[in-house]
Order: structure tokens, then C-alpha cells, then sequence
């Protein structure tokens, strides 16, 4: 299979788009008290903000001129402070493959591109948060060798 891995443009919107759909609904389902259900999971200035801000990348992956895939992530450069070293790192808001081209490698290939990124921007780590009911992206990550950083916790009140 050939896959094109490249920058986002304004024209992929839509099926950016659908993408990001099928992680939020996915979220809407799984955890209806924080996601709304939605047709649209970001506004097209907001796409379009994502597109032009120097510090954001989206990336998509790209087969038979269909996006299957598609990563939205940010360089986050930290200063000093009393407590904490500088440093810089990649932190991914959403990384997304459709679900029929799942389990054959370009979730890899996708996240590569993201480490070649990051290590030419001289990052010490890629970053990213995953609700803990989504299995799936938690074992592909794990198998990835990402570790857990910290546990964010929460006591719903009823």
C-alpha cells in the first residue's frame, strides 16, 4: 500500500473533519457528561487557525487522494523556572486513523513523521493525553514505548 504523508491544507478540511469525527463521537458515547454530540468537531477557523499558527502541524496521511489518517500536534518550547528545566516537546492533541485502515501500519508511519519532527526541533519528548477508556490508543501508544507521565484523576459528584 502507498501512503502520501504531508502538511494538512485548507482543502482537506472536510475530511479532516470526518475524522476528527469518528474520535469524538467515540468520546460523546464513552463519556456524554463532558463531549457534546456534534457533526463538526472544529470550526473551519479553527482549522484554518491550526494551519497558520507556526508553532502548530497538522499531518495527514494520504492514500488514493483520501485522508485516512491525520495528526494535529504543537511544539511547546518551556523557559526555565525555579522549579522546572527548559526544554521543548511535541504534545499531540489528536491523532486519528480511520477505523478500516487500522492494524496496518500507518498509525506508525504517521507517528514517525511526528519523531523525525520532533527531533529536529530538538524536543526531549512527544506528549499527548488519552481518556482512559479508550483501550485501543492506549495499547498502541504503550507499544510505541510511550510510558505514563502522571494520573489524572477524577470523583464524579452525584
Amino acid at each position: 500500500m502507498d501512503f502520501l504523508i504531508r502538511k494538512g491544507l485548507f482543502e482537506d478540511y472536510d475530511m479532516v473533519n470526518k475524522l476528527a469525527f469518528e474520535l469524538y463521537y467515540l468520546h460523546h458515547i464513552n463519556r456524554p457528561d463532558i463531549f457534546n454530540k456534534t457533526d463538526i468537531c472544529f470550526s473551519k477557523e479553527a482549522y484554518f487557525k491550526e494551519l497558520d499558527d507556526p508553532k502548530a502541524n497538522i499531518f495527514v496521511v494520504e492514500k488514493d487522494h483520501n485522508i485516512i489518517a491525520y495528526a494535529c500536534f504543537h511544539l511547546v518550547n518551556k523557559r526555565q523556572t525555579l522549579l522546572k528545566c527548559a526544554r521543548n516537546y511535541v504534545t499531540i492533541e489528536d491523532f486519528v486513523v480511520s477505523k478500516s485502515h487500522r492494524n496496518n501500519g500507518v498509525g506508525k508511519l504517521l507517528h514517525a513523521e511526528i519523531f523525525k519532527y520532533a527531533r529536529m526541533n530538538s524536543c526531549t519528548s512527544i506528549e499527548l493525553d488519552v481518556l482512559a477508556f479508550n483501550e485501543n490508543a492506549i495499547d498502541f501508544y504503550i507499544k510505541l514505548g510511550y510510558t505514563a507521565k502522571n494520573y489524572c484523576f477524577e470523583y464524579i459528584i452525584k
